[in-house]
């Protein structure tokens, strides 16, 4: 799918279907890997990668990555729509990273703990009242900045009472289900003051206290996260492109809702533009 768009897009793809050693033996990863976790140990495998990429030389500084669950779906007609993401991170004066965000907001898919290690809850304007960022696929141009937003990533993914779905020992009333490298993914886009682009009069995306509806919009904070704030990391936040799924072709990726008992089947697919 991804080759079918030609080299104008996509000049590389890393593709896994496997753990490399270097990321299966590190012992940070010892009870993730055990067995019975969601995800093959809840996803963490996919800042695990990127940083592999990054330490073997395959990703370099000034290359493009754009990020696809594996199961999810490049459409033979979205060249035009993955060269307008692209182009958001290779303009000079453009974005670092472009995440998406669905319809559902943060403070029903992260855990109380994850909030407090934030210091922040359930119930902020920033963090928990903003629509939650998707894990599934993004763009990012590779550089300094982004380098060390993939090494907050992981180390966050290492801290098993994060991304576990072990008990919260802090409370939050409206938690539903823990979405694992996905929360982390999405509370460290929220600690860099992302700028939220909204794309017509029915997008919203944020909520209010005793609400689970979207209900108004949210401008960017006023100052990045004194621990997991990246200086001068430029990040937007678009609507969702890839789900609801439209079956129209030029939707850029059209994304995969794999269940619970999903194994380990592929670790994801990783598109590199020179």
């Amino acid at each position: 799918e991804v080759r079918a768009l030609g080299d104008s897009v996509f000049q590389e793809v890393h593709a896994f279907t496997e753990l490399p050693d270097a990321v299966a033996e590190d012992p940070r990863w010892e009870r993730h890997l055990q067995g019975g976790s969601k995800g093959f140990g809840w996803w963490f495998w996919k800042s695990a990668l990127v940083n592999f990429l990054l330490k073997e030389g395959l990703l370099r500084d000034g290359d493009t990555l754009a990020y696809g669950d594996a199961g999810c779906v490049v459409n033979w007609g979205s060249e035009q729509a993955w060269l307008d993401l692209i182009r958001r991170v290779e303009d000079p004066q453009g974005a670092d990273l472009v995440a998406f965000q669905h319809e559902h907001l943060e403070k029903g898919f992260t855990k109380g703990d994850t909030f407090a290690h934030f210091g922040t809850r359930w119930d902020s304007e920033d963090y928990g009242l903003t629509c939650q960022c998707v894990g599934g696929y993004w763009v990012v141009r590779i550089n300094k900045r982004t380098r060390d937003f993939f090494a907050k990533w992981e180390e966050l993914c290492a801290n098993t009472d994060l991304i576990s779905d072990d008990p919260s020992r802090v409370l939050n009333p409206y938690f539903v289900a823990n979405r694992h490298d996905q929360s982390l993914l999405s509370m460290l886009v929220k600690s860099n003051r992302p700028v939220y682009e909204r794309a017509d009069d029915l997008h919203f995306n944020a909520g209010s206290r005793e609400d689970t509806r979207s209900t108004c919009w949210r401008l960017p904070a006023l100052e990045r996260h004194r621990k997991f704030g990246i200086q001068d990391l430029a990040v937007v936040v678009l609507k969702d492109c890839g789900w609801p799924v439209t079956r129209d072709p030029r939707q850029p990726i059209a994304a995969a809702r794999l269940n619970d008992s999903m194994l380990f089947s592929g670790a994801g697919g990783l598109q590199e533009v020179d």
